[in-house]
């Protein structure tokens, strides 16, 4: 998977919290590749990350801020009942992976990017 841009990160107003959690779980990454590509049903990724971009625009609309967002679509993917800690670090895992990949919140447009020394930053 190719590397997120740091400064979506902070384009996305995320708090430093939030910007530390997508951080440290995008390194399971890779593993949500290799998932998806053993999947017999090659369209499976593709209809996960729909379901989840739709849900992802619909929050946009009722919450302003970024956290109280991932937050929600941390409740879509557990459901509201309280979660084991190992079951909230795997659904973090599973929405920096779609963040990463785009799916979910929005690229910085170019101008955002101008004059941004470390662009690139790698968090795979």
């Amino acid at each position: 998977m190719a590397a997120v841009s740091g400064k979506k990160l902070d384009f996305n107003g995320f708090s430093e919290d939030t910007k530390e959690d997508l951080r440290r779980m995008m390194v399971r990454s890779l593993d949500i590749d290799l998932y998806y590509s053993q999947r017999v049903d090659v369209t499976e990724r593709d209809e996960v990350a729909a379901g989840f971009n739709e849900e992802y625009l619909r929050l946009r609309r009722e919450f302003d801020d970024p956290d109280d967002i991932l937050w929600q679509l941390e409740q879509y993917v557990l459901g509201n009942a309280s979660a084991p800690h190992a079951n909230r670090r795997a659904a973090m895992a599973v929405l920096a992976y779609f963040f990463q990949s785009c799916d979910i919140f929005d690229n910085p447009p170019p101008e955002y990017l101008e004059g941004c020394p470390d662009v690139e930053e790698e968090f795979a």
